[in-house]
């Protein structure tokens, strides 16, 4: 493994506890690759009880938001949609499908944060049909393109999108498109 320097490793290992101090997060880690090859690692905070390496893996999270819309941008570079396009263009009956695409992405749809579901941290989430078939207009909080409101929903609903357009799951284009490419043979749990 190559390295950093001493003073630059310690200002990383500060700025790593300033991240988790200011983030509130009970672990992070952060690295440095040079020339494929990583120069540096640090880590903070516990995950099961002990400090995190690199090869803790951490739930994806959020992060599959990022993954989505990649395969949703790539859809619109290739002409299989546009970011303009209500919903039920590509999901007819959909409900609230009058929201754009755009909308979704950018979290303006003024969609609930939450899906009218069981407690969705702790559950698996429910097939795209059933979720569909639960929404309804009680979950519109916000008139749509009126303000930022994070929601998870609006990013199911896309990746039904990218699920119909594909062919596949989002998951698999989401592994095909984003994942794969990156060839780093990384085994990533639960995809």
């Amino acid at each position: 493994m190559t390295q950093v320097g001493h003073r630059t490793a310690r200002a990383l290992l500060r700025r790593l506890a300033v991240e988790q101090a200011e983030c509130r997060v009970p672990s992070l880690t952060a690295a440095i690759v040079r020339d494929g090859a990583t120069a540096w690692f640090g880590g903070r905070g516990r995950v099961d009880g002990a400090a995190p390496t690199a090869a803790t893996q951490y739930r994806l999270g959020s992060i599959t938001k990022s993954m989505v819309a990649v395969v949703v941008m790539r859809l619109r570079d290739e002409g299989a949609l546009r970011l303009t396009d209500p919903l039920h263009e590509h999901l007819p009956g959909a409900p609230l499908g009058h929201l754009t695409i755009a909308q979704l992405l950018s979290h303006t749809a003024g969609l609930t944060a939450e899906p009218p579901t069981d407690w969705w941290e702790r559950t698996p989430g429910v097939p795209a049909a059933e979720l569909m078939a639960r929404l309804g207009p009680g979950e519109l909080k916000h008139r749509p393109g009126r303000r930022f409101h994070y929601s998870n929903v609006g990013f199911a609903l896309l990746g039904e999108l990218v699920a119909r357009l594909r062919g596949i799951t989002w998951l698999k284009a989401v592994r095909a498109e984003v994942l794969d490419p990156l060839g780093d043979g990384m085994p990533v749990e639960g995809m």
